[in-house]
């Protein structure tokens, strides 16, 4: 304490609570004139946001000669005072006596060197004058800030006298890590700028995929590869890369699905990296591997031909980007039939009343008609209507980043559509959290929120990007604020301001996401004898001999039987019936039973070590700790009898 007293207050916030309080000690709040003298380099640097806040509210700024250039020399407005000689109508002692400085912050450096007992500093002078002509003075940077921040803050409507201690204008409420399932970007190297904006909208995790306006697609390994080699490093949150669906890459996009599991189906004409022909996506379905998602955003014919072709592959369908409720009514019977079908809705589709509809294709009408259906939809995405809508309006790639549009105001619109009564916010975290990480089989991230401010009214800045392409928002205020963004114990956004732009905290999910839905199988095990005898399994089978033997890069598929091995070589398969055939041999061969899968069976088929952190021993039973070295005997077989 510097003083004899306390001083205590209530408000909304920490910043209405310390103004509050300063008021209640007899503190002037400054209207126009703020004087600066900050004296050591790092308290400069310190406070320049706050001076920058300062001149961002209307203040005008005075400060001492060495302050004054800092300042100026950062693009902001200041007028120096000479503290010596001074001239005409430029002195410091001058404008403290005339009560021309509202509030004085004047911040002393720490001076390691002896002074004389009879010397006195320039700042002390100006403090002592302050203090006798009764300026409000602050000393500590810490409070300096504080103040700052409150006093930008304040509002004189929200300063009247109620009956209460105190009445919030919001709730605090904690949200898991969001999901994006449908980012589209438009360059191999813009993830790291999307990534930065879903970061600062609560978005933690992002499923990618590239049409860029110059044909760019993740079509190949080469494609994949940049833009795993652009993001690494780079990207803030969690991102799993998918692979575009053309008519020549069947074979290809399968071979990719180790590290692009999601195969995305576009029926977009206006990009080259599409399909055309049914046959097409039959050949897909047949080589694409079953545990690897599949998205598409057919919509009309091309929705209904691709439900008929996921139901006679067996396959499980997600529809991105449905606009249309007819399309909405085709996947809720789809689902009556027993068909395992998922969809999502962009956020802006829900609020394309607001927006052109040339552009989005969406009247008011058909925008009612999707609120309409709210219970058809699994999942919530940004999608490609803020692009659109960008690109329709002419605003320049070169100014803002389409890949980044839209994430900073998913969360505000949708809780207005809750204080609307529209919403509730359980429908929000299901379809933006759990839904999108049930369907796709995404981990969880340990240590990952966001908060919020609900119901806190606030209106979009005009500068900002989103407000560009979304004039709109600036008509009324949206009730919603991200205030802090934690993704796994590491506070990446807070209250406005980015802290992660050099850190990569982003991971690449590809690894990941392929086994989740069902975790290691027997069918997903490739018999071949290196593999078959580090399980411990015995195999029938009758190695083949070169001739008769399908190969690929990593996969020998053996002869099932005598007959089969002794039959005459066939001719060379293509490349898609190689994919096909490896495929259909892996899936269907059963398992043999072995001691690993007797232990298997006693947990339930379930593996209890897979994608979780191993922070003590208490946390397995006996019978995980025998799953484990059950494991690692069976390995330890396996190299002695055949060299793995």
């Amino acid at each position: 304490m510097a003083s004899t007293g306390e001083v205590a207050a209530f408000g909304r916030d920490k910043y209405d609570a310390y103004l509050k309080a300063m008021v209640a000690t007899g503190f002037q709040l400054p209207e126009k004139n703020i004087l600066l003298s900050i004296g050591s380099y790092k308290e400069k640097v310190e406070m320049l946001p706050s001076v920058q806040r300062l001149a961002d509210s209307g203040f005008k700024l005075f400060a001492t000669p060495g302050t004054a250039d800092f300042i100026q020399e950062h693009g902001i407005d200041v007028t120096a005072l000479e503290a010596d000689t001074a001239r005409e109508g430029y002195g410091l002692q001058e404008y403290l006596s005339n009560n021309k400085i509202d509030l004085y912050v004047n911040l002393p450096s720490k001076n390691k060197f002896r002074r004389p007992a009879t010397y006195v500093s320039n700042g002390y002078r100006s403090r002592r004058l302050a203090i006798d002509f009764s300026v409000p003075l602050i000393t500590n940077v810490k409070c300096a800030k504080m103040f700052i921040e409150a006093l930008a803050r304040f509002s004189v409507e929200k300063w009247d006298v109620e009956s209460v201690d105190y009445v919030t204008s919001h709730r605090t409420t904690v949200l898991p890590g969001l999901v994006d399932v449908a980012a589209l970007l438009p360059a191999a190297d813009s993830l790291a700028s999307a990534s930065r904006a879903a970061i600062c909208g609560g978005f933690t995790t992002l499923g990618v995929s590239v049409f860029g306006a110059d044909g760019t697609a993740a079509t190949d390994d080469r494609a994949v590869a940049a833009i795993k080699n652009a993001s690494r490093g780079r990207a803030l949150a969690d991102y799993v890369v998918a692979v575009a669906a053309t008519d020549a890459n069947p074979a290809a996009a399968a071979a990719l699905s180790a590290d692009a599991p999601i195969l995305f189906v576009s029926f977009d004409k206006r990009h080259p990296a599409h399909v055309d022909a049914y046959n097409t996506v039959s050949e897909h379905f047949k080589a694409w591997p079953p545990s690897a998602a599949v998205v598409t955003n057919a919509a009309g014919n091309d929705l209904a031909s691709m439900l008929l072709l996921a139901s006679l592959f067996g396959r499980q369908l997600h529809v991105t980007d449905v606009r249309s409720a007819a399309d909405l009514d085709l996947i809720d019977l789809s689902r009556t039939r027993g068909l395992s079908v998922t969809c999502d809705v962009s956020v802006f589709a829900l609020f394309a009343d607001r927006l052109p509809s040339s552009v989005t294709g969406l009247s008011a009408d058909a925008v009612h008609a999707l609120w309409a259906r709210l219970p058809t939809i699994d999942c919530f995405t940004v999608g490609a209507i803020p692009a659109q809508v960008a690109r329709a309006a002419g605003v320049s790639e070169a100014d803002v980043n389409p890949a980044a549009l839209g994430y900073q105001v998913v969360l505000p619109l949708l809780y207005t559509a809750v204080a609307e009564g529209r919403l509730k916010s359980s429908d929000i975290v299901e379809r933006l959290c759990t839904a999108p990480r049930r369907i796709f089989g995404l981990p969880e991230q340990p240590d990952t929120y966001v908060e919020i401010h609900q119901d806190r009214s606030v209106r979009v800045p005009p500068k900002s990007d989103d407000a560009q392409w979304f004039p709109d928002l600036l008509s009324k205020p949206v009730r919603c604020v991200v205030h802090r963004v934690v993704m796994r114990g590491k506070t990446l956004f807070l209250d406005g301001k980015l802290y992660a732009q050099d850190t990569a905290a982003g991971r690449d999910l590809g690894h990941v996401l392929r086994a989740m839905s069902s975790g290691p199988s027997g069918k997903q095990f490739a018999q071949t004898p290196a593999v078959a005898g580090a399980l411990g399994i015995q195999t029938d089978s009758v190695r083949p001999t070169s001739a008769q033997a399908v190969r690929s890069p990593s996969v020998a598929i053996e002869a099932e039987t005598v007959d089969e091995a002794n039959a005459e070589p066939a001719d060379e398969p293509s490349a898609l019936e190689k994919t096909a055939l490896i495929t259909t041999r892996t899936i269907e061969r059963p398992l043999p039973v072995t001691r690993l899968a007797d232990v298997l069976a006693r947990h339930g088929n379930k593996n209890p070590f897979f994608m979780n952190h191993v922070l003590s021993v208490r946390q397995f039973t006996r019978d995980d700790l025998h799953l484990l070295f059950a494991v690692a005997q069976e390995m330890r077989t396996g190299v002695q009898r055949a060299g793995m």
